[in-house]
C-alpha cells in the first residue's frame, strides 16, 4: 500500500492541496456541476481525470500522527464505575510512622489512629460528527463515508489521547527551564536536561512514589529528544561504556532510572498550529489574572529599530504582550473552523497582526506591574544576553520590527511521573467509542426528502483524575531546535490549504482539473 501511494503521488503536481470534505454550511457535497459532466466524449476524459486526482487526494490526505504517538493512555490506570453512579470516589489509606519510645511500665499507651484521604474523579460525553449531502454515492467515486469511518475511529483514539495530555497538564506542578517562574521570560535554548530528571526522581523517591516497572517515565517530544542525546551524562555514558546506540538510535536509552517515551501528540502535532496557544500565559494586572502572549521572531536581515541601535541578521527577538480583552478571541463560529475541515468549539484565536500592529512611536521596558494592552520587546545580544529595546522607532523601525516572521514562542512540554499518577474512568461498559452511520432520509421529517446522511462516534463516559499529584510533574522549555521545526511545519500546513498557491503554480489543463476536484470535495 506504501507503495502504490507513492506511485500515487508521482502522478500528481507537488504543489497540490488536499481539501476536508467540508463547506460553509458544513455539509459535504459533490456540486450539480461534477455531477453532470459526463455530457460528452471531452466531458467524460476530465471525469477520468478528475477520478485520478480524487483517488489521491482520498489516499493522501490524512496526514495524522500514527499510532506510535499514542503514549498517554497506556500509562493510566483504569478504574470503572458501576452504573448508577455519576462520580468515582477513591480512597487512600494512611501508613503509620515508626517510634522508637520504650513503653512505659503498668501504663496502656495511646492508641494510634485510623487515617485517609479522599479523591473524586468525574467524567463527560464526547463526540464528533460529519454530514454528507446525499449526491455523495458510494458509487460516484469512492467510498468516502467508509473512508472518513475509518478516519473518525482514529479520531476517537487521538481525542482520548489529547484530553489525558490536558488532564496532566492541569493536575501536575510546573517546573520551568533556567528556574524561570513562568513562560514570560523563556527564550530559544532554555532547556532541560538529564540531571534535572535525576533531581526529580530523588525528590520522588523522598515522596515514596513508586517507579512503573524500574523507571520513572517522561513523555517528551522528539525536538527534547534531540537534545538529550547531546546531554553531557549521555555522552558520558557512552564514553564510558563505548556504546554508541544514542547515535543510532537518536533515543538516550534507559539511565539513572529514566525512561523516555517520544511522542508527538503535543502543541506541535500537524495541523495543530491553528488550535494550540504554546506562547500563552498568565499575568496579573490590577489584582486579576489576565492573559499574555509570548512571541518570538529571528530577523532576516540587518534592521536598525531604534536610532543608534542595529540588530544584525539572525538576531533572536521577543515580545511580550498583555491582552485588553480584544486581542484574545474564542470562537463558536465560523471561525471554528480549522483549515482541514474540523470544528473546534470554544477555539481560542490571537490576533497577532493587530498586536504587531501597535508596534508605534517609542518602545519602553517591561514594568513590574503590568499594563494591559501594552507590548514589551526584548532581543539576545551577541554574547546571549537578553536586553531591553527602548526608545523611539527610527522611521522605518515598526516596519522592520512587525515584518519579521513572528510566532508564538514555542514552548514545550514534558511529563515526568511515576506509579498512581492518572486514572482513566468511565461507567462500566459505556467508555468506549460507539459509532454511528446514519443514511439519507433516515432523520425523517428533519430530512423530508433524503438529502442528508452522517457519519460519527459518541464516547457516552470519559474522564481522568490524578490520584497523586507529587506523582506527576511538568516541565516546560524551548528546545534548541523548537523554532526552526515549529516554523516549517506551520507553513507547510498552510501550502496545503492554500489554494492561489496551487493555482498559481498549475496551468492548462491541470489548472481545469483542479478546480473541477475543488468544487466537488467541498
Amino acid at each position: 500500500m506504501a507503495d502504490l501511494a507513492a506511485n500515487m503521488y508521482d502522478q500528481v503536481a507537488p504543489e497540490t492541496n488536499f481539501k476536508a470534505l467540508v463547506d460553509l454550511g458544513g455539509i459535504n457535497s459533490i456540486t450539480d456541476a461534477n455531477n453532470g459532466i459526463l455530457a460528452s466524449v471531452e466531458e467524460a476524459t476530465k471525469r477520468a481525470r478528475f477520478i485520478e486526482w480524487f483517488y489521491d487526494k482520498t489516499l493522501l490526505d490524512t496526514i495524522r500522527q500514527g499510532s506510535e504517538n499514542n503514549v498517554f493512555l497506556k500509562y493510566c490506570t483504569a478504574r470503572e464505575v458501576p452504573k448508577g453512579n455519576s462520580k468515582l470516589l477513591l480512597r487512600r489509606w494512611g501508613g503509620l510512622t515508626e517510634h522508637t519510645v520504650p513503653l512505659a511500665e503498668g501504663q496502656i499507651p495511646k492508641s494510634d489512629r485510623v487515617s485517609s484521604e479522599s479523591f473524586t474523579g468525574t467524567f463527560c460525553q464526547y463526540g464528533r460528527y460529519m454530514e454528507f449531502s446525499d449526491r455523495v454515492e458510494f458509487n460516484l467515486i469512492d467510498d468516502i463515508i467508509a473512508r472518513y469511518t475509518i478516519e473518525m475511529g482514529t479520531l476517537a483514539v487521538r481525542s482520548a489521547e489529547r484530553l489525558c495530555r490536558q488532564e496532566m497538564m492541569f493536575f501536575s506542578g510546573e517546573t520551568y527551564a533556567n528556574n524561570e517562574a513562568s513562560i514570560k521570560h523563556l527564550t530559544l535554548g532554555d532547556k532541560v536536561g538529564i540531571n534535572d530528571y535525576r533531581l526529580q526522581a530523588l525528590k520522588f523517591r523522598r515522596l515514596q512514589v513508586n517507579p512503573i516497572n524500574g523507571c520513572y517515565t517522561i513523555i517528551c517530544s522528539p525536538e527534547h529528544i534531540y537534545d538529550l542525546v547531546s546531554d553531557p551524562l549521555v555522552l558520558k555514558y557512552m564514553e564510558v561504556t563505548n556504546t554508541a546506540t544514542p547515535f543510532v538510535t537518536g533515543k538516550p536509552m534507559e539511565l539513572f532510572g529514566l525512561k523516555f517515551e517520544e511522542t508527538m501528540m503535543d502543541d506541535y502535532a500537524y495541523g495543530y498550529t491553528e488550535i494550540s496557544n504554546p506562547g500563552e500565559y498568565l499575568e496579573t494586572v490590577s489584582g486579576a489574572d489576565a492573559y499574555a502572549l509570548r512571541l518570538m521572531a529571528v530577523t532576516n536581515g540587518e534592521i536598525t529599530p531604534i536610532t543608534g541601535k542595529t540588530l544584525p541578521s539572525g538576531t533572536e527577538l521577543y515580545l511580550n504582550y498583555i491582552d485588553d480583552g480584544t486581542m484574545r478571541v474564542v470562537h463558536n463560529d465560523a471561525g471554528s473552523y480549522l483549515k482541514d475541515g474540523s470544528y473546534i468549539p470554544d477555539l481560542v484565536r490571537w490576533d497577532t497582526t493587530s498586536i504587531l500592529s501597535n508596534i508605534t512611536g517609542t518602545l519602553v521596558a517591561e514594568p513590574d506591574t503590568e499594563v494591559a494592552g501594552k507590548l514589551y520587546i526584548t532581543y539576545k545580544d551577541t554574547d546571549g544576553v537578553i536586553q531591553n529595546l527602548t526608545g523611539a522607532l527610527t522611521t522605518t523601525g515598526d516596519t522592520d520590527l512587525a515584518s519579521q516572521a513572528w510566532t508564538q514562542l514555542p514552548v514545550h512540554r514534558s511529563f515526568m511521573f511515576g506509579k498512581d499518577h492518572m486514572i482513566k474512568t468511565g461507567i462500566s461498559g459505556q467508555s468506549g467509542a460507539k459509532f454511528f452511520v446514519k443514511e439519507a432520509g433516515s432523520a425523517g421529517v428533519l430530512d423530508p426528502i433524503n438529502q442528508r446522511q452522517s457519519i460519527g462516534y459518541k464516547i457516552n463516559t470519559l474522564g481522568f483524575t490524578c490520584v497523586r499529584p507529587e506523582a506527576l510533574v511538568q516541565f516546560i522549555f524551548v528546545p534548541e531546535q523548537a523554532y526552526a521545526t515549529a516554523v516549517l511545519v506551520a507553513d507547510d500546513y498552510d501550502k496545503h490549504y492554500d489554494d492561489d498557491n496551487v493555482l498559481n503554480n498549475l496551468t492548462g489543463k491541470d489548472k481545469t482539473v483542479y478546480t473541477y476536484v475543488k468544487t466537488a470535495v467541498r
